[in-house]
């Protein structure tokens, strides 16, 4: 287990395999209680599976007391550690300290049950997305997938921000990096935290976006949606009344409408196409003003804008010295609706690859 104090300070406990049954049923999690007579001692530098970052570890003792008390001491109910997107690639197969992540639930995969020799288990895959706007994937063994479960159907139709504890980065066949769950990783959905409650004043769009060569998903993000939209995005998806499941009106406004993106690329992006295109800017057409008052009724689409200008796609910018990629690029073409969901709902990914000149 993990206790924390009122300083915010957490470290390892461990129980005895023969100390286990004595102290299980005064265990409570979330309790806050005196522990007394107990020993303390340092990690090994070679301990794996670590929950917190701490070279010491509290071990229970046959002569341990544990007791409840109705304490009123401010202390913290939960200690995470999360990562960002960029520390994945630098903690691939360390086993030292476990890892912590927060994410909205994106997509849930058919669960797989393997036999090998130490028996059958099941695994399932799930996608994540990052605050920073990236999707990880994660695989959640045995009991975690139940757990998931009950999660997703607390949650009804919401949204979840899964907090997902005590987790690794693996290399799965094919070079794929995923987070993989252990023995000690705890899920919990939509939880009191600034984390969660940071994702619901996040923008995030995804459009499906023609020109005259493909068809490409672009994502627009934060800053360049409030300025374009004028609304939050919470305003935004309250504005869809109870039906958080369609595109909000002053939105669908602007289907068919030919726009001009400014679109931050790096090597990420070529890497994993299918993600999208994060917009930086949107460069407003005249009478944008308009259709962000106009109402439509549902199902009808605004003829606004011209919808016959495809011009292919425009690259300007410079090469970056450290990689091979574009810093930055203006997409001309019309957004097109796919499907009645926020979450949008692109076919195919860019095919065409920029060449060295451009």
């Amino acid at each position: 287990m993990v206790l924390l104090d009122a300083k915010g300070d957490a470290i390892w406990v461990q129980v005895p395999r023969n100390l286990i049954k004595r102290f299980d049923s005064k265990i409570e999690e979330q309790a806050i209680c005196v522990i007394a007579k107990f020993k303390v001692r340092p990690l090994t530098s070679n301990t794996k599976y670590r929950p917190v970052n701490n070279p010491l570890v509290i071990e229970f003792q046959p002569g341990t007391t544990i007791r409840p008390t109705d304490s009123t001491q401010s202390i913290p109910r939960h200690f995470f550690r999360f990562i960002q997107h960029s520390d994945i690639p630098q903690n691939v197969n360390n086993r030292m300290i476990l890892l912590d992540v927060v994410g909205l639930l994106k997509e849930c995969l058919p669960p797989i049950t393997m036999t090998n020799l130490r028996g059958r288990s099941t695994r399932k895959e799930i996608k994540i997305m990052l605050l920073e706007g990236v999707v990880v994937d994660i695989v959640l063994w045995g009991r975690l997938i139940t757990q998931l479960d009950e999660i997703i159907s607390v949650a009804g139709s919401k949204p979840i921000i899964l907090v997902i504890a005590c987790v690794f980065v693996t290399k799965y066949n094919g070079g794929d990096l995923k987070l993989s769950s252990s023995t000690a990783t705890k899920l919990y959905g939509n939880l009191d935290l600034p984390e969660v409650a940071a994702f619901h004043q996040r923008f995030r769009l995804e459009l499906s976006v023609i020109d005259s060569s493909s068809e490409a998903l672009f994502v627009v993000l934060d800053h360049a949606g409030w300025k374009f939209f004028d609304k939050s995005a919470q305003e935004l998806y309250l504005s869809s009344d109870q039906h958080h499941n369609e595109v909000p009106a002053v939105i669908q406004n602007f289907e068919r409408v030919d726009v001009t993106f400014h679109v931050k690329l790096n090597s990420y992006t070529f890497k994993n196409p299918s993600h999208g295109f994060s917009i930086v800017k949107i460069v407003e057409p005249r009478g944008v003003h308009q259709l962000r008052s106009k109402t439509i009724e549902s199902g009808q689409h605004s003829n606004e804008g011209n919808i016959n200008s495809t011009s292919a796609i425009d690259v300007v910018g410079e090469q970056s010295t450290e990689e091979s990629i574009i810093n930055t690029t203006t997409a001309i073409g019309h957004v097109e609706a796919r499907d009645e969901s926020l979450d949008g709902g692109v076919r195919t990914p860019l095919k065409r690859k920029l060449s060295d000149e451009e």
